[in-house]
Formats: C-alpha cells, structure tokens, sequence
C-alpha cells in the first residue's frame, strides 16, 4: 500500500514531468506563460499584407499584438487587423468569452479611418495590456 502511495506522489509532485504536444511541461511553470503558441505577426512590408508565422511565448503574445495593433493604427487599418486578432483569441481560446465579447465592441465601434480610430486605440491596447495567463 505505500509503495502505490509513493508512486502516486512521485507522478503528481512538485518534480513531476509530463509532455504535453511534444513539450516538457513542468507543473511549476503552469500559468507563467511559457508555453509557445504560433502567430502570424503583421508584414511590416507596406506592399505585402500577408501575416508572417513566428512562434513566441505565451507571456509575450499581448505586446506582439499590441505592436501589431499599433501599427496598423499609423496606417488606418486598425479595424481589420483588430478583427485578425480577435479571430486569433477566439479560435485559440487564447481569451476568455467576456474580453473577447468586448474586443468585438470596440471592433464594431471603428471607422476605418486613422485618425478616429487612433483615440480607441489607447482603450484597446489598455484592454490587452491586462490580459495574462493562467492555469487551465
């Protein structure tokens, strides 16, 4: 009987390492955000509009979101590149319903022009910005 027990312990404790898609994950580090996540980074390419995959941290994702938000602001295509990104939340599951369900109203609340939207971009950003991971 304590040998079961022992073994139980060894699995579930503090040391304990499983794989999870191919990853070491160590139950210490759940809900840091150090898990990698894939994102299609906005092309900086003033010609070239697709996204360009990169893989980061989770931790991470809200800046590169926001960097992505920010430029898409300076050349007034802050509604779609929003919209991308609220798609990429909601998909992924990567936000809960309530951040999303308020993202999409400041989504719907955008005009499409530079410099109405750019007053809601400090709004979006500060929504984003307050976002961090958790424990599943």
């Amino acid at each position: 009987m304590n040998n079961k027990k022992a073994a139980v312990d060894a699995v579930n404790g503090p040391k304990a390492i499983g794989s999870y898609d191919g990853h070491f994950d160590y139950p210490s580090s759940k809900g840091l955000g150090v898990d990698l996540v894939s994102y299609s980074r906005r092309n900086p390419h003033p010609q070239e509009k697709t996204p360009l995959p990169i893989t980061l941290k989770m931790k991470d994702l809200k800046f590169s979101i926001i960097r992505d938000l920010t430029d898409a602001a300076r050349a007034g295509e802050l509604r779609e590149e929003l919209g991308r990104h609220v798609n990429l939340l909601e998909e992924n599951q990567y936000a809960d319903p309530g951040t999303v369900k308020l993202l999409r109203s400041y989504e719907r609340d955008l005009t499409g022009h530079r410099d109405c939207d750019a007053d809601q971009l400090d709004t979006i950003c500060a929504v984003l910005g307050s976002c961090g991971p958790t424990e599943v």
